[in-house]
This record gives C-alpha cells, sequence and structure tokens, in this order.
C-alpha cells in the first residue's frame, strides 16, 4: 500500500510567514508538494484558499474557505488530507487527492494520443 506524504507548502501569491493584508478576506492560491512515503519525487496539488467575511460559502474542488487566512492552519489542512490518502500505485493516491485539489497531471495525455 501507498501512502502520502506532504513535502513543502509554495504559494506564488505570498511567501511564508507573511499574511496576506487583509487575512479575513483574501484569496491566496496554495501548491502543496506531496510524495510517496518513504520515496524521492514530489508533485503539485494546487488549490485556493478563500477567507471572506459573512456566512459560509460551500467549497469546492480547488477552493477551501475559511475565516481568516493562517500558514498554520493551511499546513495542518494539507497534512491531514495528504495523510488519509493511501493506494495500491501513487496514480491511485495522486486521484483521491485530485478529487479535493487540482494535480499537476489532471487530464494529461501523451503526446500524439
Amino acid at each position: 500500500m501507498i501512502h502520502a506524504e506532504p513535502r513543502r507548502l509554495h504559494s506564488p501569491d505570498l511567501d511564508e510567514p507573511r499574511l496576506p493584508r487583509d487575512p479575513g478576506n483574501c484569496v491566496v492560491l496554495i501548491q502543496a508538494m506531496v510524495g510517496p512515503v518513504g520515496s524521492e519525487g514530489e508533485e503539485s496539488f494546487s488549490f485556493e484558499v478563500i477567507a471572506r467575511p459573512g456566512p459560509p460559502a460551500q467549497a469546492g474542488r480547488g477552493r477551501v474557505i475559511v475565516d481568516r487566512f493562517e500558514w498554520a492552519a493551511v499546513r495542518a489542512l494539507v497534512t491531514e488530507r495528504v495523510e488519509r490518502a493511501s493506494g495500491a500505485s501513487w496514480t491511485d493516491v495522486a486521484s483521491q487527492l485530485n478529487q479535493d485539489w487540482r494535480w499537476e497531471f489532471d487530464g494529461y495525455r501523451p503526446w500524439g494520443r
């Protein structure tokens, strides 16, 4: 059985540990680098963290809704989700994560097919 582990987080919008100007009303793109436990290599899964005032909104694929953007909360969310993923192959694991986030190879088709 293959299990996943989070390796690192990256945001093209915001360098950790900096916070957005308004952590309660913002959108931050996050790329979670994830790989198989005990093996080298990692792949990117991206999602937007949306912090907004008002009633809770419904999260969808590639979106996480929070009250306030905090790096520790994003890291905890990623760790919890990644550690639940397992399968017979890395593709199985990545496909599970791709249901919530956007896998860098989502929709990939080899050239010429």
